[in-house]
């Protein structure tokens, strides 16, 4: 895990090699990044001012819906749900149902020589009567 690192700076920063992704920020990331990552629209998750020309940007469209009606906010995005994959600068970027609210995801971050999962915090396994809960990547 030479170069990894992990941590909190109003949101989730992942650091690997030369390559850096932020996990629900709550200020507009400063430096250099991959991708920005929501796992689910709840404010202490997601600041949408604080979003506006970042890009790449990932979330799922309900997310993206939740926080347009909510907040009047557009943002555009790469929009992923339940076993998506994206690339992103050589990173397979993998999306899970989190199991916490409509449109919630986790996400694992497969490096090459690495595979880091982030939940975001907020998760259920257990399912409810509205979603299906998390299941292991």
């Amino acid at each position: 895990m030479n170069g990894f690192r992990a941590y909190y700076d109003d949101g989730i920063v992942i650091e690997h090699g030369n390559k850096r992704f932020i996990i629900d920020p709550l200020r507009k990331p400063g430096g250099s990044f991959n991708a920005v990552l929501i796992t689910h629209g709840h404010r202490d998750h997601v600041n949408p001012r604080a979003l506006h020309k970042v890009s790449p940007l990932v979330m799922s469209s309900e997310t993206a819906a939740i926080i347009r009606a909510r907040d009047g906010d557009y943002l555009r995005h790469f929009a992923v749900g339940p076993g998506s994959r994206l690339i992103i600068d050589d990173v397979v970027i993998e999306s899970f149902n989190a199991g916490h609210v409509i449109g919630s995801l986790s996400y694992v971050l497969d490096f090459g020589d690495l595979r880091v999962g982030v939940t975001g915090g907020d998760f259920n396994v257990e399912p409810s009567i509205l979603l299906d809960g998390a299941k292991g990547a």
